[in-house]
């Protein structure tokens, strides 16, 4: 129930924090997340943390659903 609701958590952020988190999530580095996206490492490791960061938010706010929980 937890991966299923974090995963719909990423799920609903914006594309551009939400895809990186979902590879990082299949195993793959972030150098490797990099080289899959074309995108410099550094915007890869900063759309990462601020993915979390949103999801720690999201998290902190409680269910918009308790049943979910």
């Amino acid at each position: 129930l937890i991966t299923v609701t974090l995963t719909a958590m990423i799920e609903s952020l914006p594309e551009q924090y939400g895809l990186p988190l979902r590879l990082l999530a299949k195993g793959l580095k972030r150098r490797e997340i990099a080289s899959e996206l074309d995108w410099p490492i550094g915007t890869v490791k900063s759309r990462i943390s601020r993915g979390i960061a949103r999801l720690r938010k999201k998290i902190a706010a409680g269910p918009k659903n308790p049943t979910l929980w």
